[in-house]
């Protein structure tokens, strides 16, 4: 997050979880200032949840980013699905046995399997 940030790029969240609860997490580790925009499920629409690209659409309305100027990071394969439909590169972020392969049929752009491995794949991979 701070290589991204000491570049000029904002590093958002969207989850099928609740704003709040993303929000109180971010604020118990110290990093919830450094984090817009910040998008949850929406309250009582399951069907806008991932794989739906709504939250995704409303983050980059958010950040006044196109989908082609970002970069998505998702655990799921329901994360490459949403990135795949808007148009933005993923990283997959394996962090379970079988992921590999599943995220590599999804077509992620990238695959790492360690947290630690994801600021070298931004890196290197998108300069």
């Amino acid at each position: 997050m701070s290589a991204a940030i000491s570049r000029g790029k904002s590093v958002g969240i969207l989850s099928n979880n609740s704003a709040v609860a993303v929000a109180r997490f971010l604020e118990k580790v110290g990093i919830l200032s450094r984090v817009a925009p910040l998008i949850g499920r929406v309250y009582g629409r399951p069907d806008l949840m991932k794989p739906n690209p709504h939250t995704f659409r409303a983050a980059l309305d958010a950040a006044g980013e196109d989908a082609s100027g970002t970069v998505f990071v998702g655990d799921s394969t329901t994360d490459i699905e949403v990135a795949h439909t808007v148009g933005a590169p993923v990283v997959g972020y394996a962090n379970k046995p079988g992921k590999v392969d599943a995220f590599a049929a999804a077509g992620a752009t990238v695959i790492v399997e360690d947290m630690r491995d994801i600021r070298a794949a931004l890196t290197d991979h998108w300069r």
